[in-house]
């Protein structure tokens, strides 16, 4: 989630396949972004998983992971598709940062809150 403050918060989450409620998490990352044209900077400010001992928890079950000072920030493209209507965020894989390369995630355009 983007936050107009310039925050974010990103996670990897298990839902229930009924209700689409949040069950439990693998990953949760929080920090602040900057936006300059077409391209995004993220830079963590607290990194959370669950470990190697279960697959996923609560928020509470996640392990604070230690933010390397000289960690460089995530620097990602934006690109609009569909006519403006689905937005895909494209972040190069590298090896050392991104070890778990996943598919560039593509959102749906929402209305902004009132």
């Amino acid at each position: 989630m983007l936050n107009r403050d310039g925050s974010y918060q990103k996670s990897i989450t298990y839902r229930d396949l009924e209700t689409e409620a949040i069950v439990g998490y693998y990953h949760f990352q929080e920090g602040s972004f900057t936006l300059e044209a077409e391209t995004i900077v993220f830079e963590a400010e607290q990194d959370l998983f669950i470990g190697n001992e279960a697959t996923w928890g609560t928020m509470d079950d996640l392990i604070e992971m230690e933010i390397n000072a000289d960690a460089q920030p995530v620097i990602s493209t934006l690109e609009y598709r569909e006519e403006g209507s689905k937005l895909v965020i494209i972040t190069e894989c590298n090896d050392v940062l991104l070890s778990m390369c996943a598919p560039n995630p593509v959102y749906s355009r929402v209305s902004p809150l009132a």
